[in-house]
């Protein structure tokens, strides 16, 4: 069954554009987040005219109500707020990052460039949550079953879709100097595709930050094949990867290696997972 968007009666988009336009805050910021609720899809203009609002809280709203009603604002609307509110760079980023394109992946590198290292963490943890080993797993089952369905499409097609746009900025961001950034750039490794994973974490599993390198760790437990994956050439991650993961992997279990190391190592060497 086709999904019908809910009918909105005139006269309440009339209300909501009026209260869009209020002068008081809080009701400003009430109408905002109702258009969302309500599908209000005709408010979409006084939405994002809301961004350059002065009362940061409207901002958030208007942008989660523009997000859900699939109005995202332009790559360069999106980065002018990111630089105005700073405590919203992440929530913009966001939005840049679930609709990738060569202008939103150029603004984001540039807000990236221009940051610090606590708001270059921001703007990686908008790539998405930390992740364990097991919805990784489920990531790359999902990615496998995706690339049977279009297996029928050139070679040059295939690697296209693989391409990764925000692959070049999280290599440098795996390589930061400050370890909070590393921090973020593993959890949002762990978003990315299974190619992006599989290329940058390696940088990861010798990371002097704990947590960075047992989030790694993580990945590297659901990227390594299977002994069925290894029978059949299926592997994303060739001989040589998983070879040089556990040689790293093997120099961290002198100390207190996390269950993550540890089981990461396990499986590289000559434990099957």
């Amino acid at each position: 069954m086709r999904y019908e968007p809910p009918f909105v009666p005139e006269d309440l988009v009339v209300g909501l554009r009026k209260a869009l336009g209020d002068p008081r805050w809080r009701v400003r910021a009430s109408a905002a987040e109702a258009a969302g609720k309500l599908d209000a899809k005709d408010v979409l203009p006084e939405l994002k005219k809301l961004l350059e609002d002065t009362d940061g809280f409207v901002v958030k709203q208007a942008l989660q109500s523009l997000q859900a009603l699939g109005g995202a604002p332009e790559a360069a609307q999106l980065a002018k707020l990111a630089q105005r509110l700073t405590t919203l760079r992440g929530d913009a980023v966001e939005m840049m990052v679930r609709s990738p394109s060569d202008d939103t992946v150029k603004v984001v590198t540039q807000l990236y460039d221009a940051s610090g290292p606590s708001e270059r963490a921001a703007i990686l943890n908008a790539f998405g949550r930390k992740r364990g080993h097991g919805d990784v797993a489920d990531m790359l089952e999902q990615w496998r079953e995706t690339q049977k369905r279009s297996s029928g499409s050139g070679e040059g097609e295939d690697a296209k879709a693989n391409e990764d746009p925000w692959k070049p900025l999280l290599a440098r961001a795996v390589k930061e100097a400050e370890p909070s950034v590393r921090r973020a750039a593993a959890a949002a490794l762990a978003s990315r595709p299974p190619p992006t994973m599989v290329e940058l974490v390696g940088a990861l599993l010798s990371d002097a930050d704990r947590d960075a390198q047992d989030t790694a760790a993580g990945l590297v437990i659901a990227l390594t094949p299977t002994e069925t994956e290894t029978k059949t050439n299926k592997m994303l991650a060739t001989p040589a990867m998983v070879s040089g993961w556990h040689e790293t992997l093997r120099k961290q279990l002198g100390g207190k290696p996390s269950v993550n190391v540890a089981m990461a190592a396990y499986v590289t060497g000559d434990g099957v997972r």
